[in-house]
Protein backbone atom coordinates (compact mmCIF):
# COMPACT_ATOMS: atom_id res chain seq x y z
CA UNK A 1 0.00 0.00 0.00
CA UNK A 2 1.24 3.57 -0.68
CA UNK A 3 3.25 5.01 2.34
CA UNK A 4 3.08 9.18 2.87
CA UNK A 5 5.98 11.40 2.46
CA UNK A 6 7.09 11.73 5.65
CA UNK A 7 6.45 14.83 7.70
CA UNK A 8 10.53 15.21 8.78
CA UNK A 9 11.77 15.24 5.14
CA UNK A 10 13.32 18.28 4.11
CA UNK A 11 12.10 20.65 1.52
CA UNK A 12 14.27 19.64 -1.37
CA UNK A 13 13.50 15.71 -0.59
CA UNK A 14 9.49 16.77 -0.86
CA UNK A 15 10.06 18.55 -3.80
CA UNK A 16 12.24 15.98 -4.88
CA UNK A 17 9.17 13.15 -4.77
CA UNK A 18 6.71 15.19 -6.05
CA UNK A 19 8.83 16.03 -9.13
CA UNK A 20 9.36 11.95 -9.46
CA UNK A 21 5.63 11.38 -9.02
CA UNK A 22 4.52 13.91 -11.46
CA UNK A 23 6.74 12.27 -13.85
CA UNK A 24 5.67 8.77 -13.39
CA UNK A 25 1.52 10.19 -13.96
CA UNK A 26 2.98 11.72 -17.16
CA UNK A 27 4.07 8.59 -18.19
CA UNK A 28 0.74 6.79 -16.94
CA UNK A 29 -2.21 6.64 -19.36
CA UNK A 30 -4.86 8.06 -16.29
CA UNK A 31 -4.99 11.47 -17.93
CA UNK A 32 -8.25 10.52 -18.14
CA UNK A 33 -8.55 10.92 -14.52
CA UNK A 34 -10.50 13.97 -14.22
CA UNK A 35 -9.72 14.11 -10.51
CA UNK A 36 -6.52 12.55 -10.62
CA UNK A 37 -5.41 15.02 -12.56
CA UNK A 38 -6.85 18.23 -10.39
CA UNK A 39 -4.32 17.03 -7.74
CA UNK A 40 -1.46 16.74 -9.91
CA UNK A 41 -2.17 20.14 -11.29
CA UNK A 42 -2.13 21.46 -7.41
CA UNK A 43 0.56 19.50 -5.99
CA UNK A 44 2.57 21.38 -9.61
CA UNK A 45 0.76 24.64 -8.84
CA UNK A 46 2.76 24.15 -5.38
CA UNK A 47 5.66 22.64 -7.00
CA UNK A 48 6.41 26.03 -9.23
CA UNK A 49 5.62 28.54 -6.42
CA UNK A 50 8.47 26.62 -4.37
CA UNK A 51 10.92 25.95 -6.31
CA UNK A 52 10.47 30.04 -8.08
CA UNK A 53 11.24 31.14 -4.07
CA UNK A 54 14.33 28.20 -4.24
CA UNK A 55 15.53 29.86 -6.86
CA UNK A 56 15.41 33.52 -5.71
CA UNK A 57 18.02 32.17 -2.48
CA UNK A 58 20.36 31.41 -5.05
CA UNK A 59 19.37 34.50 -6.93
CA UNK A 60 21.02 36.50 -3.58
CA UNK A 61 24.04 34.77 -4.15
CA UNK A 62 24.37 36.07 -7.76
CA UNK A 63 23.60 39.35 -6.74
CA UNK A 64 26.71 39.02 -4.06
CA UNK A 65 29.02 38.26 -6.86
CA UNK A 66 28.05 40.71 -8.82
CA UNK A 67 28.91 43.16 -5.79
CA UNK A 68 32.17 41.53 -5.37
CA UNK A 69 33.01 41.98 -9.44
CA UNK A 70 32.68 46.20 -8.77
CA UNK A 71 34.38 45.81 -5.33
CA UNK A 72 37.51 43.76 -7.68
CA UNK A 73 37.58 46.53 -10.03
CA UNK A 74 37.62 49.37 -7.26
CA UNK A 75 40.39 47.89 -5.88
CA UNK A 76 42.48 47.47 -9.44
CA UNK A 77 41.65 51.39 -9.92
CA UNK A 78 42.83 52.46 -6.36
CA UNK A 79 46.50 50.18 -6.81
CA UNK A 80 46.74 51.29 -10.26
CA UNK A 81 45.93 54.65 -9.08
CA UNK A 82 48.54 54.69 -6.05
CA UNK A 83 51.57 53.17 -8.31
CA UNK A 84 51.04 56.02 -10.44
CA UNK A 85 51.12 58.84 -7.32
CA UNK A 86 54.99 57.52 -6.76
CA UNK A 87 56.02 57.15 -10.40
CA UNK A 88 59.44 58.81 -11.26
CA UNK A 89 57.52 61.30 -13.43
CA UNK A 90 56.37 64.58 -13.02
CA UNK A 91 53.94 64.67 -15.25
CA UNK A 92 52.70 61.44 -14.33
CA UNK A 93 52.63 62.70 -10.72
CA UNK A 94 50.76 65.67 -11.14
CA UNK A 95 48.12 63.87 -13.50
CA UNK A 96 47.70 61.25 -10.54
CA UNK A 97 47.31 63.54 -7.88
CA UNK A 98 44.88 65.36 -9.71
CA UNK A 99 43.22 62.42 -10.25
CA UNK A 100 43.48 61.68 -6.73
CA UNK A 101 42.00 64.95 -5.62
CA UNK A 102 38.84 63.46 -6.22
CA UNK A 103 39.22 60.12 -6.10
CA UNK A 104 40.58 60.49 -2.13
CA UNK A 105 36.87 61.55 -1.10
CA UNK A 106 35.59 58.19 -1.68
CA UNK A 107 38.34 55.54 -1.59
CA UNK A 108 38.18 51.70 -0.96
CA UNK A 109 36.34 52.36 2.27
CA UNK A 110 33.03 52.61 0.15
CA UNK A 111 33.39 48.74 -0.71
CA UNK A 112 32.29 48.62 2.69
CA UNK A 113 29.07 50.17 2.57
CA UNK A 114 26.04 48.63 2.51
CA UNK A 115 24.69 47.46 -1.36
CA UNK A 116 22.53 50.64 -1.81
CA UNK A 117 24.77 53.39 0.02
CA UNK A 118 28.09 51.87 -2.30
CA UNK A 119 25.74 52.35 -5.41
CA UNK A 120 25.40 55.90 -4.71
CA UNK A 121 29.00 56.80 -4.03
CA UNK A 122 29.86 54.44 -6.89
CA UNK A 123 27.78 56.80 -8.68
CA UNK A 124 28.76 59.74 -7.62
CA UNK A 125 32.65 58.86 -7.90
CA UNK A 126 32.91 57.64 -11.43
CA UNK A 127 30.62 61.27 -12.45
CA UNK A 128 33.02 63.21 -10.59
CA UNK A 129 35.88 61.59 -12.28
CA UNK A 130 33.99 61.90 -15.87
CA UNK A 131 34.70 65.80 -15.62
CA UNK A 132 37.08 67.36 -18.55
CA UNK A 133 39.74 67.62 -16.13
CA UNK A 134 39.78 64.42 -14.67
CA UNK A 135 39.69 63.22 -18.10
CA UNK A 136 42.49 64.58 -20.00
CA UNK A 137 44.26 63.82 -16.36
CA UNK A 138 43.85 60.16 -17.55
CA UNK A 139 45.42 60.40 -20.57
CA UNK A 140 48.52 60.04 -19.27
CA UNK A 141 47.74 57.21 -16.70
CA UNK A 142 47.64 54.34 -19.09
CA UNK A 143 45.26 51.60 -18.16
CA UNK A 144 43.12 53.62 -15.32
CA UNK A 145 40.52 54.95 -18.22
CA UNK A 146 40.24 51.14 -18.84
CA UNK A 147 39.84 49.95 -15.28
CA UNK A 148 37.31 53.01 -14.50
CA UNK A 149 35.26 51.89 -17.24
CA UNK A 150 35.06 48.21 -16.14
CA UNK A 151 34.22 49.90 -13.03
CA UNK A 152 31.39 51.38 -14.65
CA UNK A 153 30.16 48.05 -16.32
CA UNK A 154 30.43 46.42 -12.86
CA UNK A 155 28.07 48.74 -11.38
CA UNK A 156 25.66 49.23 -13.99
CA UNK A 157 25.63 45.11 -14.08
CA UNK A 158 25.00 45.45 -10.42
CA UNK A 159 22.44 47.83 -10.58
CA UNK A 160 20.35 45.81 -13.06
CA UNK A 161 20.68 42.70 -11.21
CA UNK A 162 19.66 44.43 -7.80
CA UNK A 163 16.78 46.07 -9.33
CA UNK A 164 15.39 42.49 -10.28
CA UNK A 165 16.40 40.97 -6.90
CA UNK A 166 14.50 43.83 -5.29
CA UNK A 167 11.61 43.48 -7.39
CA UNK A 168 11.83 39.93 -6.49
CA UNK A 169 11.55 40.33 -2.77
CA UNK A 170 8.36 42.47 -3.16
CA UNK A 171 6.76 39.40 -4.88
CA UNK A 172 8.29 36.88 -1.97
CA UNK A 173 6.57 39.24 0.50
CA UNK A 174 3.00 38.97 -1.02
CA UNK A 175 3.97 34.92 -0.87
CA UNK A 176 4.48 32.19 1.54
CA UNK A 177 7.07 30.81 2.78
CA UNK A 178 9.55 27.36 1.62
CA UNK A 179 8.48 26.20 4.82
CA UNK A 180 4.54 26.97 4.95
CA UNK A 181 4.59 25.89 0.93
CA UNK A 182 6.37 22.46 1.73
CA UNK A 183 3.48 21.73 4.46
CA UNK A 184 0.79 22.85 2.02
CA UNK A 185 2.31 20.25 -0.68
CA UNK A 186 2.85 17.57 1.95
CA UNK A 187 -0.69 17.84 2.90
CA UNK A 188 -2.31 17.62 -0.56
CA UNK A 189 0.11 14.82 -1.97
CA UNK A 190 -0.44 12.62 1.84
CA UNK A 191 -4.23 13.92 2.30
CA UNK A 192 -5.13 13.81 -1.08
CA UNK A 193 -3.31 11.81 -3.46
CA UNK A 194 -1.93 9.30 -1.03
CA UNK A 195 -5.72 8.90 -0.18
CA UNK A 196 -6.88 8.68 -3.87
CA UNK A 197 -4.87 5.99 -4.77
CA UNK A 198 -5.05 3.97 -1.91
CA UNK A 199 -8.40 3.71 -2.54
CA UNK A 200 -8.30 3.36 -6.96
CA UNK A 201 -5.48 0.54 -6.01
CA UNK A 202 -8.01 -1.39 -4.06
CA UNK A 203 -11.07 -1.27 -6.34
CA UNK A 204 -9.21 -0.99 -9.87
CA UNK A 205 -5.57 -2.80 -9.44
CA UNK A 206 -5.58 -2.83 -13.30
CA UNK A 207 -5.76 0.47 -14.09
CA UNK A 208 -3.89 1.73 -10.95
CA UNK A 209 -1.70 -0.22 -9.75
CA UNK A 210 1.33 0.36 -12.08
CA UNK A 211 1.56 4.35 -11.01
CA UNK A 212 0.45 3.81 -7.38
CA UNK A 213 3.12 1.01 -7.13
CA UNK A 214 5.69 3.34 -8.43
CA UNK A 215 4.93 6.09 -6.38
CA UNK A 216 5.25 4.10 -3.54
CA UNK A 217 8.49 2.92 -4.79
CA UNK A 218 9.98 6.88 -4.73
CA UNK A 219 8.10 8.02 -1.40
CA UNK A 220 9.43 5.09 0.57
CA UNK A 221 12.84 5.68 -1.25
CA UNK A 222 12.66 8.96 0.53
CA UNK A 223 11.52 7.98 3.83
CA UNK A 224 14.28 5.68 4.04
CA UNK A 225 16.74 8.14 3.77
CA UNK A 226 14.65 10.08 5.74
CA UNK A 227 15.06 7.83 8.98
CA UNK A 228 18.19 6.66 8.80
CA UNK A 229 19.48 10.52 8.88
CA UNK A 230 16.87 11.34 12.35
CA UNK A 231 18.67 7.64 13.64
CA UNK A 232 22.41 9.36 13.30
CA UNK A 233 20.99 12.82 14.30
CA UNK A 234 19.62 11.03 17.77
CA UNK A 235 22.77 9.04 18.14
CA UNK A 236 24.59 11.91 18.14
CA UNK A 237 23.15 13.92 20.42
Amino acid sequence: MISKIKSTSRITEVTDVAKQSINAYEASSLNTDVHLSTIFENIAEIMQRLTSLINRGKFLSTTDEYDVNRDENLRSFNSLLSGYLSYPDAAVQAAAETVNNVYKRYGLQIAKESYSRESTLLNALLEDLATPEITEALTVLPGCDTLLNKLQEAQTAFEAIRLNYEQEMVEEAQESSPTELKWELLKVFNEKLVVYLRAMYTVDKATYGTLTETIDIIVDGNNEVVMKRVKKDETTV
